[in-house]
C-alpha cells in the first residue's frame, strides 16, 4: 500500500523531498492563515487564505501577492466525498486522493471517525490581487456528498501529519508560499508562510438564533370567555432554520376552539406545531382560539421543542424559562370568596427569591411557591428571576362573595308588610 500511495505521487500533494522539508524548518515573517467556510444558501464550501501582512513590503514591492506552490489539507467526516472542485485563485487539484483509511495508516491509531483531503495548487505562479492584513481571500470552492459532522482545515499539530509523514513519507501539512515570504535577492530557499488554520470548522448546519414569544388577547377575562392565545417564533439570527417544532401547554381552564397558521401543521391533541422552515429574519405565528371555563389564574406556556441546526443562545426542550425559546403568558378570572373558605395558590416552579403581595403590599412571611387566601383582594408575586404582571405572571383577584357564612346556618325568611 505505500508503493501505491507514493506512485500515485498526484499533483496535488507537495513532494516532502525536496526544499519543502528545509523550507518547513524555516518560518517567514509575512505569514499566513487559512479558513473554511460553508454557504447554506449555495451548498458551497470556500477555503480561503488570510495573510498577516499586506502588500507592497519589504519582500514584495508590488501591490498584488503573487505565488507558486501551496496546499490546502482538510480534515473531514468518513463518509464525506468532496466534489465540484472550483478555481477561484490558482490551479487546484480536482481529484485529490482520500486518505486516512488505507491499511497503511491502522498503525497510527487514528481517529477512525475522520479521512483527509490534501489538495495542491500547480506551481505555476497566482496572482492573489492585493493583499491586505486580516482580509480573506477566496482560492477554491467545493461541494460535499452530504451534509455531516463539520469539515476545517488540517491544523498543523493534528495526529494525522506526523502519522502520513512516518508510515507513508508525504508532506500532509498546509503550505503556502509567496513573493512575500522571502527577500527577492539572489539565490533564496523559499519559506513557509502558512502558520494555523483559522476560525471554527465549516459545518452545512451552521448555527441558528429563535426566540419565541406568546401573547394573549384578554388577560383579565370573565368565565366562559373566548380568546386567543398566539405563539411568535423569530429567526434572530444569520442562517436559515429547518426542522423547526414547538410545544405548547393548555391549562386544563381553557378548552380549545380551533387554530389559525399559515406554517406548518399544528396537533392541538398533543400541542405540536410542526413549521419547518424559517429563513433569515422571518417571524412565523400560531394563532389558537380558546374558552375560559375556570376561575383563578391559568398559564399558557410554550417553547422550541426541536430544530435541526444548533441554537447560539438556548437548547430547545429543556424548560428554562430564562432562554428566548421560551415563554409563558397567563390569564386570571376574578374568583369569589366567602368568610370561613381558605384557597390555596401556587406558582410554577422555577422561581426563586419569592415575596408574595396583597393590594400591593407584601404579606409578611409569605416567600415560597405555595400561599393561603382568606380574604379577597389582588394577590401577586415577585422573584429575583421576574416580575409580576408583566413578565407571565398574573395577580390573582379574589372579591367577596354573594354568599353564607360557611360556619353558619342560613334559615329562609320571608318579609310581609303589615302596616301601609
Amino acid at each position: 500500500m505505500k508503493k501505491g500511495i507514493s506512485t500515485i505521487a498526484w499533483i496535488g500533494l507537495i513532494w516532502f523531498l525536496g526544499f519543502v522539508t528545509v523550507a518547513a524548518q524555516q518560518l517567514s515573517t509575512n505569514q499566513v492563515n487559512y479558513q473554511l467556510t460553508y454557504q447554506a444558501n449555495t451548498g458551497l464550501y470556500t477555503v480561503w487564505v488570510v495573510p498577516k501582512y499586506a502588500t507592497p513590503n519589504a519582500n514584495n514591492t508590488d501591490v498584488k501577492e503573487f505565488g507558486a506552490t501551496a496546499q490546502v489539507s482538510l480534515k473531514v467526516p468518513k463518509d464525506f466525498v468532496i466534489q465540484n472542485i472550483t478555481d477561484i485563485k490558482g490551479t487546484w487539484e480536482k481529484n485529490p486522493l482520500k486518505l486516512g483509511s488505507q491499511a497503511i495508516f491502522a498503525s497510527a491509531s487514528l481517529d477512525a471517525a475522520y479521512n483527509y483531503y490534501v489538495i495542491g495548487k500547480t506551481a505555476t505562479e497566482t496572482d492573489y490581487g492585493s493583499f491586505t492584513n486580516g482580509t480573506p481571500v477566496a482560492l477554491f470552492t467545493f461541494q460535499g456528498n452530504a451534509c455531516y459532522s463539520p469539515v476545517g482545515i488540517l491544523a498543523k499539530a493534528d495526529p494525522f501529519v506526523a502519522a502520513a509523514k512516518s508510515v507513508t513519507s508525504l508532506n500532509t501539512a498546509c503550505s503556502f508560499y509567496s513573493r512575500s515570504g522571502q527577500t527577492p535577492s539572489g539565490n533564496v530557499i523559499p519559506l513557509e508562510q502558512f502558520v494555523e488554520k483559522l476560525g471554527p470548522d465549516a459545518t452545512c448546519n451552521p448555527p441558528i438564533d429563535l426566540s419565541l414569544t406568546v401573547a394573549v388577547s384578554n388577560q383579565q377575562p370573565g368565565l366562559n370567555a373566548n380568546l386567543t392565545l398566539t405563539v411568535s417564533v423569530k429567526n434572530e439570527g444569520q442562517n436559515p432554520a429547518s426542522g423547526v417544532e414547538v410545544k405548547d401547554i393548555l391549562p386544563a381552564g381553557m378548552n380549545f376552539q380551533t387554530f389559525a397558521t399559515a406554517t406548518g401543521t399544528y396537533n392541538s391533541a398533543t400541542g405540536t406545531w410542526t413549521i419547518g422552515n424559517i429563513a433569515v429574519g422571518q417571524t412565523v405565528t400560531l394563532s389558537i382560539a380558546v374558552q375560559v371555563t375556570q376561575t383563578g389564574v391559568q398559564y399558557f406556556t410554550a417553547q422550541i421543542s426541536k430544530a435541526d441546526q444548533t441554537d447560539t443562545d438556548s437548547t430547545p426542550n429543556n424548560n428554562i424559562e430564562s432562554e428566548d425559546d421560551f415563554d409563558r403568558t397567563c390569564i386570571t378570572v376574578p374568583v369569589p370568596i366567602c368568610v370561613g373558605q381558605v384557597f390555596e395558590l401556587s406558582i410554577p416552579s422555577g422561581y426563586t427569591n419569592i415575596q408574595w403581595f396583597r393590594n400591593d403590599q407584601p404579606i409578611s412571611g409569605a416567600t415560597t411557591s405555595v400561599i393561603q387566601i382568606t380574604e379577597a383582594g389582588s394577590y401577586r408575586f415577585t422573584a429575583t428571576n421576574t416580575t409580576c404582571p408583566t413578565a407571565g405572571c398574573c395577580s390573582y383577584i379574589f372579591y367577596e362573595g354573594d354568599c353564607c357564612p360557611t360556619k353558619a346556618i342560613c334559615v329562609p325568611f320571608t318579609v310581609k308588610k303589615i302596616k301601609k
